[in-house]
């Protein structure tokens, strides 16, 4: 089964196979406008998404509130709740997104981004619980793309660390729906370097972020299990053979150079000696740090 998820700036949108939970495999992308209408794109993710859980969309679907669509459908799936299979989650994540992006937006517009994060986790919380085999670093990647252009970074991280130990269980497991997950190397550093841009996004006002991304940084130079004090609530997670690539380092690199406050100049030598053991000092690095 492949999901994927797009975004463009703060909105997202899932490509996913067939609403059957077994049976057909062409994708379908759908984009959404407004306002809805039964032809637009975001009346039909809603339906898709009534079918994904197995339920007929209301009559009234058409002139509902995007929200109550959301909420609609993700008391549909807690009423399911054992007998729900991966496509009912991803249609109540689905449903979330698009009452996301349809959100009007202003002056807080991180606290409603944020807001919707919150609810996608809740929906990821009963994924774990219910189809832990199924969650995928898509179901992921839409609760870390929302928190991190919320500008809640530790949310973000939280929730990196949720997926990874996550997949290491399904690895253990041999699960046949999601496993094979953790050797995505490509998709698990997007969330890593996700995390370290929203880390290093918000470090200027509060500097502890930018410690923090040093040291996950330094937690995927040297795959060691990630535990830093000023994010002690967040479980202990090990970033299993993903290694940061040039990108990774200049991000945090940058933002040592080029902020005022306590940055230790053996910090920086250990960050460009670890680009340099790992061959990412490269043409693209030195040019970013130069």
């Amino acid at each position: 089964m492949i999901i994927i998820l797009v975004e463009e700036g703060s909105d997202a949108f899932f490509v996913t196979p067939s609403s059957s939970c077994s049976s057909r495999r062409h994708q379908h992308q759908h984009r959404f406008v407004h306002p809805p209408n039964k032809g637009s794109p975001s009346f039909g993710r809603f339906k898709s998404s009534y079918k994904r859980v197995k339920a007929d969309p209301p009559k009234d679907l058409m002139v509902m509130k995007p929200d109550d669509v959301a909420e609609s459908l993700e008391t549909i799936l807690k009423e399911q709740r054992d007998n729900a299979c991966e496509q009912a989650f991803i249609g109540s994540l689905d449903a979330w997104t698009v009452a996301s992006n349809k959100a009007k937006k202003g002056d807080k517009e991180n606290d409603r981004i944020v807001g919707y994060g919150k609810r996608m986790e809740g929906v990821l919380t009963l994924m774990e619980k219910n189809c832990a085999n199924g969650t995928t670093i898509d179901a992921y990647a839409t609760v870390i793309h929302h928190y991190v252009c919320g500008k809640e970074s530790y949310a973000a991280l939280r929730v990196l660390s949720r997926m990874e130990n996550q997949l290491l269980v399904q690895e253990k497991q041999g699960s046949t729906t999601g496993g094979g997950e953790l050797q995505n190397f490509k998709l698990r550093r997007i969330q890593y370097n996700r995390i370290l841009q929203g880390l290093v996004s918000t470090s200027e006002t509060n500097p502890l972020h930018l410690k923090t991304a040093f040291q996950l940084l330094m937690s995927m130079s040297l795959q060691e299990e990630f535990l830093h004090p000023p994010a002690r609530f967040i479980e202990p997670f090990s970033p299993t053979n993903i290694k940061p690539d040039a990108k990774s380092f200049a991000m945090v690199l940058v933002a040592m150079l080029t902020q005022e406050g306590d940055v230790k100049d053996d910090e920086l030598v250990t960050l460009i000696d670890q680009a340099k053991k790992l061959d990412q000092l490269n043409d693209f690095l030195l040019k970013k740090i130069e």
